[in-house]
């Protein structure tokens, strides 16, 4: 994590847009698209890299925000559209508040919130990291615009930068767990806040030959992980074969698995006893 302090001008420039509000129009509603300039806490060597705190550069505030509550808000969602890079935020708003505009991107465990004053053309202000799990952190910050853009034109970083991982494993019989969505119906009832389930089945395609399978669920995001357990070392090491084959060679997280991941998507290879693997598909 790469800290900075707080630069002056930064301060001088939100409290100059806060001071303009008054005299100079800005929007009465959250609609439409932004791209998003913030180069301390997002940088172009970032892009793509599945960074944890990686923020958007183009969004789109897309009605009622339904957040944890599962029910409408006073916030306006955020969404990223179709076409743009996307984030590994799962919990995304924004709401005007006074003269301001108060934007959050979280992951459920820490994420960026910003305070941000109209200047005539485009939303400034400062932005912040923020953690909700593991000791205190010093708290990071830097400046942030947002500047609307056309919806239909080019995004700054389009989705195709991105290594696309599969987010869906598929069952014998057609069924299709994917994560992001809700499990089907005749695999179980949706959870009403958290839950893990075994599920009954076998795989095919990309993830064959499991032994047992068990996912995570959480009610107002859906799957959030899709655990494949593979007793037969030589399954396990076809599915092996197959990522590779898919997505490149993995790479090596903190504990010695192999991993193949995006921005959004995790994937883990995880050795067991006598040849033995799990597979861990699930949101970063």
């Amino acid at each position: 994590m790469r800290y900075i302090v707080l630069a002056t001008g930064c301060l001088a420039l939100a409290a100059l847009a806060a001071g303009t509000l008054a005299t100079q129009e800005r929007p009465s509603e959250l609609t439409g698209c932004y791209d998003i300039t913030a180069k301390d806490l997002l940088t172009d060597d970032l892009v793509a890299s599945g960074f944890e705190q990686e923020i958007p550069r183009r969004i789109e505030f897309a009605g009622p925000s339904r957040g944890w509550s599962h029910r409408d808000s006073l916030r306006t969602a955020i969404v990223v559209p179709e076409g743009a890079l996307p984030s590994v935020h799962h919990l995304m708003s924004g709401e005007i508040i006074g003269d301001s505009l108060n934007v959050g991107f979280s992951t459920g465990y820490g994420g960026v919130t910003a305070m941000l004053g109209w200047t005539g053309e485009r939303w400034v202000g400062v932005a912040r990291h923020f953690y909700d799990v593991g000791p205190p952190f010093e708290e990071d910050a830097g400046p942030i615009e947002l500047t609307p853009a056309s919806c239909d034109s080019p995004p700054p970083v389009p989705v195709d930068v991105m290594l696309p991982i599969t987010r869906s494993v598929e069952l014998e019989g057609g069924l299709v767990i994917t994560l992001g969505e809700p499990l089907p119906e005749v695999l179980g009832p949706t959870p009403e806040r958290f839950a893990n389930r075994n599920v009954t089945g076998r795989t095919t395609g990309l993830f064959a030959g499991t032994d047992s399978i068990s996912v995570g669920l959480v009610e107002q995001w859906g799957v959030t992980q899709i655990r494949l357990h593979y007793t037969d070392p030589d399954a396990y090491s076809n599915v092996e074969t197959r990522l590779r084959q898919a997505y490149g060679a993995p790479e090596e997280d903190l504990s010695g698995d192999a991993t193949h991941s995006n921005p959004i998507t995790r994937l883990v290879l995880i050795d067991l006893a006598n040849g033995a693997g799990d597979v861990l598909l699930s949101f970063r």
